[in-house]
């Protein structure tokens, strides 16, 4: 039993999330900015901009509580 027995997360916060039931909870990531980051690398690679190694970036990301999680039980 959700979130009785077991607690669901799901990625991407998807549309459907909110109508579930329960509702999921979800991470949102921001797309528009997911997007960008990779057109930006693409865009550095058809220019021959030449980098050394690979490159890290972090997208932040939002925690959406709804009713798939329930708090943590008291420790015994």
């Amino acid at each position: 039993s959700v979130p009785a027995d077991l607690s669901v997360v799901g990625f991407d916060n998807v549309e459907m999330a909110e109508f579930f039931q329960p509702p999921l909870t979800t991470i949102h990531q921001h797309r528009n900015q997911l997007g960008a980051a990779a057109a930006r690398e693409v865009l550095e690679l058809l220019n021959q901009n030449k980098r050394s190694g690979a490159r890290i970036e972090t997208i932040p990301v939002r925690f959406v509580e709804r009713g798939s999680t329930a708090p943590r039980p008291p420790a015994k």
